[in-house]
């Protein structure tokens, strides 16, 4: 087809694309100044020669079997490819004479596409895959393989990242993360794929289908933590639970495998015991109830439906009672008792633990007024706060707001924090003192058990230490030399202790033989309703 000297010529010059036409022989014929600029060609080097000789690179190839494609079966062709460093958008029109080639650079569109794409499908920090592009795999996968295709998914949270980050900053526990991500890839790599799925938790996508295998595996993941990650000069050790689903046993769906696999790590991390668990459907009606409950709590607590039972603190030896232990209990209307070893971690996981914490509070606090103010003796109150309440940047107004409302003095409440909140000394420290300068006594619950050092404990202005009643247990065998030690140790520290769980007279004599103070337990009360408290507090 002659161009020259046409007004299609003047046309294919004016155009922003670049533009050459080849023969059936794949000879050019014509090439307009955009196609010069973009090749680097000189047109009247290149007019009448092979499409190859002009434009001689390997990945020529690639558009010559296109262009003979469109020939044969005379229809037009549309496709990206990659050409000496660039990307183009080509356009091919054949005829019976030879074929129209359109093409642009559409390197920085692509460039942008990519862009996107990353952005959507995969984690920004970590530089792993997201749970977007998870789900997509891993529903392709499933789509696109036989019936007998098998594997499994991997629901992996890491331990104690929170406390990580309070303690060394976010920028640490950000490299912390990269770290953790490089190290599990390089395993998983082998086997399948790992992506972020939120904070510190991943999927792993498992080609992997046989149950000890799959365990095999994790417990190397769970082998490459032994080593400490050296993040800012600082060695820190991690430790992980995994949840396990496996298709198509556990579901047909990547929503529901990643769901069941989300159950098994909610039950992982309840044990203690063990690093991972597979689903099973025993799990799911567990979750179920567990779903209920919390749904069941937040309208037991609107409606007013949770009762507070509170047990007598006795001096052990005067037999007085000096205190009282608010403790909640809950009688659901269809459900029947829940206890509160089973309602009260729900709280905690699901953050109601807020409300339901205020709740107790005060009612305990309305309730010891009422009694001071009808004759009772003066006792104290205390209420037990988790880490999850003291974390609350709002706690300590709530607390004034609570003690100014029902008129109580704030020597009468103790509040019994658990050791896991001096961890952190530097945040927990100076509300504390705040506490403290309210007048509020302070007792560390279930003292033991925990890991709080003497050092600790010297600096916060803690008033009287609770012996775990594991420990009193172990004064029925004969065992008293944690029990002893720990009396030792706070009263050389001026510190009140009070002993947990006395079941029995054998106890009591023990305890006081070690000069213990104070102590509770079914010997002296159970848990009792205000009207027997109030018959408790008369008769002693």
């Amino acid at each position: 087809m002659n161009f020259s000297n046409s007004s299609i010529e003047i046309v294919l010059e004016s155009i922003t694309d670049a533009f050459y036409s080849l023969d059936n022989d794949l000879r050019i014929e014509y090439i307009n100044r955009v196609s010069e600029q973009l090749l680097d060609l000189k047109r009247e080097e290149v007019l009448g020669n092979y499409i190859y000789d002009a434009l001689p690179h390997s990945d020529i190839n690639k558009f010559v079997k296109k262009y003979k494609t469109a020939l044969l079966l005379q229809q037009p062709i549309v496709f990206e490819e990659f050409f000496k460093n660039k990307w183009y958008e080509v356009r091919g029109f054949p005829s019976l004479q030879g074929v129209s080639v359109y093409f642009r650079d559409i390197t920085r569109q692509r460039e942008e596409k990519e862009k996107m794409y990353k952005m959507a499908y995969y984690d920004g920090l970590t530089q792993l895959p997201n749970r977007y592009y998870f789900m997509e795999f891993v529903q392709n996968k499933i789509s696109t393989n036989e019936e007998s295709y098998s594997f499994s998914i991997l629901f992996m949270d890491l331990d104690r990242f929170k406390v990580i980050n309070e303690t060394y900053g976010h920028k640490a526990g950000d490299r912390l993360l990269k770290a953790v991500a490089k190290r599990l890839g390089r395993i998983i790599n082998h086997h399948g794929l790992i992506a972020r799925y939120s904070g510190d938790e991943f999927l792993i996508f498992l080609k992997l289908d046989k149950e000890e295998k799959i365990a095999r595996l994790v417990n190397e993941l769970n082998a490459s933590f032994l080593k400490p990650f050296r993040i800012d000069k600082q060695e820190i050790y991690m430790t992980a639970k995994t949840g396990i689903s496996q298709f198509p046993k556990d579901g047909q769906h990547v929503d529901l495998l990643i769901k069941q696999a989300d159950i098994a790590l909610y039950h992982a991390k309840k044990n203690r015991i063990v690093d991972f668990i597979f689903f099973q459907p025993a799990l799911s009606d567990l979750f179920q109830r567990n779903a209920m409950i919390e749904s069941e709590l937040r309208k037991a607590i609107l409606y007013d439906q949770i009762q507070v039972y509170y047990q007598p603190k006795i001096e052990l030896e005067s037999g007085k009672i000096y205190g009282v232990e608010a403790l909640s209990r809950w009688e659901h209307p269809r459900m029947g008792f829940i206890s509160p070893e089973e309602f009260i971690p729900i709280a905690e996981e699901s953050g109601l633990i807020h409300e339901l914490g205020s709740y107790v509070l005060k009612k305990a606090c309305k309730q010891l007024k009422v009694w001071h103010e009808s004759g009772y003796e003066p006792i104290q109150v205390s209420v037990n706060v988790s880490a999850r309440q003291f974390e609350n940047l709002k706690f300590i107004e709530m607390l004034k707001g609570v003690l100014n409302k029902t008129q109580l003095s704030a020597e009468y409440l103790e509040l019994e924090i658990t050791e896991s909140i001096i961890q952190n000394i530097t945040q927990s420290q100076p509300l504390l003192n705040e506490l403290k300068a309210i007048g509020i006594s302070l007792s560390i619950d279930d003292f033991g058990i925990g890991y709080s050092s003497l050092s600790k404990l010297r600096q916060l202005p803690i008033d009287s230490l609770k012996i775990d009643r594991t420990f009193i247990n172990d004064l029925n065998t004969n065992d008293h030399t944690i029990v002893k030690t720990i009396i030792e140790m706070g009263h050389n520290l001026h510190f009140n202790l009070v002993a947990e769980g006395i079941e029995n007279k054998k106890q009591l004599e023990i305890l006081k033989r070690y000069n213990c103070q104070y102590g509770q337990g079914y010997l002296f009360s159970k848990p009792l309703p205000v009207e027997e408290v109030e018959h408790f507090l008369t008769s002693k």
